[in-house]
């Protein structure tokens, strides 16, 4: 992938881009800003968004991007955020499980027709099988939580 000259969304300084809309300098910033949240919320699991943005000083915008990002996720669903295809209240992301599902369904026919010239499918002994995934009650933080261990 050729490196191209964007212009960075936070600063306004022109630099070379791999596909980051953020330049070195303010992508390293927000890294700064989501381990100062992470780690408040780690210490505070029944925090609100309101109090971890008066407590860090991390604008409410950044951490809607965190949540929009699933580098944090809602406990609940509360109307905070919003599907972008439906509107219905998520925890995280940017799509409800079943505008995903939908859209998956509607992407998968476009998936087999690039994979027609590849690879035969591996046979049902090769498949690995799906690993658990660590239950909510196990990671829950309060309101929010981070889905990245702390560490």
């Amino acid at each position: 992938m050729a490196a191209d000259i964007r212009q960075c969304k936070a600063c306004g300084k022109l630099f070379h881009s791999l596909g980051n809309p953020l330049c070195g300098e303010c992508n390293d910033e927000m890294d700064r800003r989501f381990v100062k949240v992470r780690d408040f919320i780690y210490a505070h699991p029944e925090a609100g968004i309101p109090e971890v943005v008066e407590k860090t000083g991390v604008p409410e915008k950044n951490i809607l991007a965190f949540l929009r990002e699933e580098r944090l996720v809602l406990e609940k669903a509360s109307g905070l955020l919003g599907c972008e295809r439906c509107a219905k209240p998520i925890t995280g992301g940017r799509f409800c499980d079943e505008c995903k599902n939908q859209l998956l369904k509607a992407f998968t026919p476009a998936a087999n027709v690039v994979r027609k010239g590849a690879e035969p499918a591996e046979s049902e002994a090769k498949k690995t099988p799906p690993q658990k995934q660590s239950s909510r009650k196990d990671d829950r933080q309060g309101m929010i939580y981070s889905r990245y261990r702390k560490g």
